[in-house]
Parts: C-alpha cells; structure tokens; sequence
C-alpha cells in the first residue's frame, strides 16, 4: 500500500516511470522547453492541401487542354518553390538550437535525459533534411546531364558534358552531413551512465572541471547551460535562497567559461525577499531574463526556474550587487564622488583649523616668552585640556537616552537602505506559468489507479552511491535483526 499511495501522491512520479525518467523533475524542464522553445522548435502544423489545381480543372475557363497542362505546371513549380522555401526556414530554425550542452548537478540524470531527447530529435530532423537537399541535388544534376545529352550532337559538347559531371558530383560533397549533438553531465556524486551523454564526476567550482567541459567540446563553447541543482532544504526560507544563490554564482562562474555569446542559461532559484538581486545580476549578464513556474513545480515549494538568453561575455563577475546593473553602476559612481567630495572639504576644513591652532599657538609662545613663561610646560597643558574636552564629549554621546541612540541607528538605516532600494527599484523579470493549468496538478492526489490490477513499477535508475546509503543499510540491518529477534 505505501508503494501504491506513493504513485497516487505524485503523479508525476508515476508519470515518470512509465516514461522512463529517472525523476519527476524531467517534466519541469519539458513544460519549460514547450512554453519557451529554448530546446526544439514547436511541432509544425501539417502543410494545408493546394486546392490550386483543383480549382483549375473545375473552373470553366481551363477546358482547353493547353491552358490545364501549362496550370498543372506552374502550380507544381509554386509548390516546389514553396517547399524549398519552407525546408530552408527549417534548416536556418534548427540551427538556432543547440547543438552543444552542459547540465550542471545534474544527478540523478533526468534533465540529461530531457537534452538528450530534444537534441536527438533535433539533429534526425537536420538529418532527414540533409538527406532530402542531398537527393534533390542529386536528381536535379542528373536532369541536367540528361537534357544535355539529349541536346548534345557534336563531340566538342559531349567532352563538355563530361568535364561538367564530375563537377557536379564535387558540389555534391559539398553538402556536409551534420554533426550529431554533444551533451556533458557533471556532478559531485556518480551517475550511472546514459547513452549519447559524456558523464563527468567533478565539483562545478574547480577549475579543472571547465578545462574538462571545454576539452570535450574541442574548446568550443556550449550553446546552452542548465542546472537544476539545489541544497538540503532546512525549511527556513531565508537560509536555503541563500545558499541557492551561492550555487547559482557557482554555476554562473562555469557560465561566465563555457557559454557562448547569446547563449542560453537555465537555472532554478528560490524566490524570496532577496531574488531582486539575483535578478540584477542575471539582467547584467543576459539579454533578457524570465521566470517561469512549471507546472511539475509544486505550488507549496518556493522554487522557481530563471530562464536567461542573449549571454553577454564578462571578465568576471563582480561581488557588488550594487554593480551589477548600468543604473547601478551610475549609482555607485555618483556615491563614490559625493563621498570624496565630503571628505576633501572635511580635510580642507581640518588643515585650516589645524592651521589657525598652530598660529595662535606660536603667538602665544611668543608672548609667553616676553612675559617670561615657559611655553613647552604650557603647551603640554593645554594639550592635556584638550583631551580632557574629549573625553567628556565622548562621555556626553555615551550618557545620550537609549531610545534617541536607537532612533539615530535606525534613520541611517533606512537612509542606507533608500539608497541600495533606488538600484533594485524597477528590477523586475516577467513571470510565467509553464503547461496547462488544465492538466495534472502536482499538489493533488489521483486515485485512478485499481487496486485490484495495479502493478508496481520500480524507478527506472535508482541513485548508485547516494550520501543516505550507509543510513539505509543501518536502518535494514536494524529491522532484520529485530524480526529475527521476534
């Protein structure tokens, strides 16, 4: 019964293994890809029958069996024209997909699943494309070498005709095959290997796991990055965005190596009261900048999927989130040249005081001496009564009631705050709600399922080495012993 109320629970995990997904969360980044199109194109809609001839042959001004022959023929080479035109716009579509792609945490799999997939299905349709451009070229040089026998009659224009076939079968080759895609997988723990996926067991903070990642691609750069990695939730929100966005900057590092420019970044995030800044940065480095909320996610969790295009290359990333946007930047400009300016009328202001003190001291060391005083002993003094103000000034701040000292920390705070809130003020990304709101409901349980001729079906790759796993055999060794006992 647990098995079975498993499966009713989540019926994107039952989904999942009929499927043949390792986890659920393979449909997130499929609802992301359907509603987005950052993967594959959207399906094609069957081309519309021509009713052009038709309407030929049925109209009365096209009895004549000339006028028919010469509308058949132009009707055929408008459909021809119209098809060539539609496989090219195909050919130039699938090309702006990619080709080549990195998936980042990605154990136990199923997001490498997704690309490989996508990406597969992508290059059988470049392939059927390039096998039918590759028999029109063929064809259409073997109507020509006909025509030209059949027009030949001389020996000057059969030499011609051979010194032209070999041509031909030369601008045949030209049409190169495409390249089959290439997907890498990296995560800390070992994944269990999937067929047309290049797995690699690495930490996405070290630097030799970019040197790995460009090795394989042969130094070219990715044309997308996802991750869909997140740490051990503790359930205070707070706590878990922030060491969510640690990851995110983690994986924004391997970003900054391997992406190319008007690359495609996808990544998940929690949102919470802190996401504005993680906005501001993503903002500064791509184009444009979504997040999207499958519906695989569930409505309870906190989690949310930024869907970044148009990367722009950085050096590096700076650690102010102040400086992670142009009107940031601007801001902290303006900030950086009020505060020098402040302090160089403070210096000003202090040499003059500091110089007066010096005049007024040496003239009356002057008149000391006329009088007969000592001017050292005196200077020391006056030194001593100096400090003596001090300390009762400071003495004075200290004795300040409580409430007032708390009132001025709060009114810097908030002026502090009113400055860093103008930055973030307008920093706000387009939300989207991925699938059809009409379809399953991660929150709700579905009892379809028969009791009577249910059957349970296993995960299809259970994890190899997880960090529960000595848990677990303690915990089966435990039950074993008792049952035993008993």
């Amino acid at each position: 019964m647990g098995k079975l109320s498993k499966d009713r629970r989540d019926i994107y995990y039952r989904r999942a293994k009929e499927d043949g997904y390792r986890a659920r969360s393979a449909y997130k980044l499929l609802q992301l890809d359907d509603e987005l199109h950052f993967l594959s194109p959207p399906s094609s809609s069957p081309l519309p029958s021509s009713s052009s001839s038709l309407f030929s042959f049925q109209d009365p001004l096209f009895h004549n069996e000339r006028n028919l022959k010469k509308t058949e023929d132009k009707d055929r080479d408008e459909e021809e024209e119209e098809e060539e035109e539609k496989t090219l716009e195909e050919e130039e579509s699938l090309g702006r997909y990619p080709h080549r792609a990195v998936d980042l945490c990605a154990a136990p799999g199923s997001w490498s699943q997704v690309l490989r997939r996508r990406l597969w299905l992508n290059y059988e349709r470049k392939l059927s494309l390039y096998e039918k451009r590759k028999k029109k070229v063929s064809l259409s040089f073997q109507e020509e070498e006909r025509k030209e026998q059949e027009t030949s009659s001389s020996p000057q224009s059969d030499e011609a005709t051979n010194s032209s076939s070999p041509s031909s079968s030369s601008s045949s080759l030209l049409l190169s095959p495409p390249s089959p895609p290439l997907i890498v997988a990296v995560d800390l723990q070992e994944m269990a290997p999937i067929p047309g996926v290049h797995t690699l067991q690495a930490d996405i903070t070290h630097e030799t796991t970019i040197h790995s990642i460009l090795q394989f691609f042969s130094n070219e750069p990715a044309d997308i990055v996802v991750c869909d990695g997140a740490p051990d939730v503790t359930g205070i929100h707070d706590v878990d965005e922030f060491i969510q966005a640690h990851l995110l900057r983690a994986a924004l590092t391997v970003v900054m190596k391997v992406l190319k420019p008007q690359g495609t970044f996808v990544c998940k995030v929690f949102r919470g009261e802190q996401i504005p800044l993680v906005y501001l940065q993503l903002l500064h480095l791509f184009h444009e900048v979504k997040c999207c909320k499958p519906a695989a996610s569930r409505n309870s969790s906190i989690e949310a999927f930024v869907v970044c295009t148009g990367f722009r290359r950085l050096q590096s990333l700076s650690t102010s989130p102040l400086s992670m946007k142009g009107g940031g930047e601007a801001e902290t400009k303006r900030r950086r040249e009020k505060k020098k300016k402040i302090e160089q009328e403070e210096e000003g202001r202090s040499e003059e005081a500091q110089g007066s003190e010096e005049e007024e001291e040496i003239k009356r060391d002057e008149w000391r001496e006329v009088a007969g005083y000592d001017g050292l002993a005196r200077r020391n003094e006056e030194n001593n009564e100096r400090r003596n103000t001090q300390k009762k000034l400071v003495q004075e701040e200290e004795d300040k009631p409580r409430e007032q000292r708390e009132q001025e920390e709060e009114e810097e705070e908030e002026s502090e705050e009113d400055e860093f809130g103008g930055v973030v003020e307008g920093c706000l990304v387009p939300f989207l709600a991925c699938s059809d709101l009409n379809g399953y409901d991660a929150d709700r349980n579905y009892n379809d399922v028969d009791e009577s001729t249910y059957v349970f079906k296993p995960p299809t790759q259970p994890p190899l080495h997880p960090p529960y796993e000595q848990a677990l055999q303690t915990k089966r060794h435990r039950l074993q012993k008792a049952a035993h006992q008993s």
